[in-house]
């Protein structure tokens, strides 16, 4: 089951109401929206979509007062190396803990989540998480572009650092046994 459950649609639903009151203060902004079209019988969610600075963003909200704001980029007509990008992308998501980045072989998103109390708490916020996300675009860009320049892998993989944790580990026993035993003769 995805994140979302399914319903039947409301009319009239809460999650429609926060959705077309943010697509309003949208269009007053200047971003001309495009409200996405529900089937029936699809998930209660809403998606808003729209261009910030040239890159197709979609905002999505659910029930519970859910907003998300994603950027996202098909990755399927380039040759990408998946481990620099992951690299890259938990390097921004430890950096910029408002930010989470899913990158799969063919795409990567950008996103921003958050539970809103009315549109009116959260249209402040558009810009300003906007502003994050394409940070963020634009740091993972230049992250993996230096990460393809290196010869060395830019992070460690898991067997690695538990390498490296198991040898620390070891040298702090053998140093600590040493240091509290000093100069006397061990006994058996």
């Amino acid at each position: 089951m995805g994140l979302f459950r399914k319903n039947e649609k409301k009319k009239g639903s809460k999650n429609d109401l926060l959705s077309e009151e943010i697509f309003g203060y949208m269009q007053s902004e200047g971003f001309f929206p495009e409200m996405e079209e529900k089937d029936k019988g699809e998930t209660d969610v809403s998606r808003i979509h729209f261009k910030f600075q040239g890159t197709n963003v979609t905002l999505e909200t659910a029930e519970g007062n859910y907003v998300r704001i994603v950027m996202g980029f098909d990755l399927s007509h380039s040759n990408t190396d998946y481990f620099n990008l992951q690299c890259a992308a938990s390097q921004i998501m430890y950096e910029m803990k408002a930010v989470k980045i899913v990158a799969a072989v063919k795409w990567i998103q950008f996103s921003v989540e958050t539970f809103v109390q009315s549109a009116g708490t959260f249209t402040p916020f558009l810009k300003p998480y906007l502003d994050i996300l394409s940070e963020a675009v634009g740091r993972h860009r230049i992250l993996y572009s230096e990460f393809m320049e290196d010869k060395e892998p830019p992070c460690q993989t898991w067997e690695d650092e538990l390498s490296s944790a198991e040898d620390n580990a070891m040298e702090r026993a053998i140093e600590d046994a040493i240091n509290s035993h000093g100069n006397k003769t061990l006994k058996n």
